[in-house]
């Protein structure tokens, strides 16, 4: 997983990167970056696809890495990704938009409900151990969580992942009573 310097840097020098595209931000900024690059067949989007192209690039010859740097390189001065000209007025355009929203009032409004159970579900995970963004069922883990915090300490419906319907999906177990002795 590489991130803005060290992708883009890489990219620059024609360095031929590889990129499985996950679910939260720090995984997909490499393959954001290629893509910018205009590099669209180093993203992969499942794990056996990035373990077959890592394989499939070990085991290639130098030509057919070369060919891949070579297209970065000639891609370099007409790419998106170093494009500094035009980031630079994309940024100047939202600086002039965000003044003009704030001007007339119209301010963003977040959704703050339920935040406090997100935030606590995250930070109950052990992240050593699995990849958050990876799980295939996400939303539906969160909802579990969200269904399991409700039985205990009402949720409001967010209009996220939480509507309050949820709550019959998922039920702690039942405390099993230890017997008398």
């Amino acid at each position: 997983m590489a991130h803005t310097p060290t992708a883009s840097d890489a990219l620059w020098m024609g360095v031929p990167l590889l990129t499985w595209s996950g679910r939260c931000f720090a995984s997909r900024v490499c393959g954001s970056l290629l893509r910018s690059a205009g590099m669209h067949d180093p993203v992969t989007g499942a794990p056996e696809e990035f373990v077959a192209r890592a394989v499939h690039f070990a085991t290639a010859g130098k030509g057919e890495l070369e060919v891949i740097r070579s297209r970065i390189i000639a891609s370099r001065e007409t790419c998106t990704l170093f494009d500094v000209a035009n980031l630079s007025r994309s940024l100047e355009d939202l600086c002039r938009q965000m003044r003009s929203d704030y001007l007339a009032g119209n301010l963003p409004q977040p959704r703050l409900a339920g935040l406090d159970s997100y935030f606590e579900i995250g930070v109950a995970q052990d992240h050593e151990i699995r990849e958050m963004g990876a799980l295939t069922g996400y939303e539906c883990f969160y909802r579990a969580q969200l269904a399991r915090r409700h039985y205990h300490h009402p949720v409001d419906p967010d209009g996220r992942l939480w509507s309050g319907s949820e709550e019959n999906e998922v039920k702690p177990a039942k405390r099993v009573q230890p017997k008398a002795a």
